[in-house]
């Protein structure tokens, strides 16, 4: 694969680290991740416990929690952006792990 796009689902899974693993596994080379919202981590994070039930403690990472997990999957950070209306973590596979 060359691209891999979460959109609003990354906050729901419970192995962040294990799905980046994956995710690093079968991108080529140079591959690009991205994982995207239209609400801030903080806001959907507020919205998810107020929701509560099953999704009470999906919580979506800030930028230094999810710099630190594509460090740990190695990944190279390329875009950690989590702003007011927009949230989007962009990573990419090195050419050479």
């Amino acid at each position: 694969m060359d691209r891999i796009v979460c959109f609003r689902t990354f906050a729901h899974i419970d192995d962040k680290i294990g799905a980046l693993r994956e995710f690093f596994r079968v991108l080529k080379p140079s591959g690009i991740v991205v994982i995207c919202n239209l609400l801030c981590s903080k806001e959907l994070n507020e919205l998810h416990k107020e929701i509560g039930g099953a999704i009470a403690n999906d919580t979506s990472p800030g930028v230094k929690e999810m710099e630190q997990f594509f460090l740990e999957s190695n990944f190279t950070p390329v875009e950690l952006l989590d702003s007011d209306t927009l949230y989007i973590m962009k990573a990419q596979k090195p050419v050479r792990p």
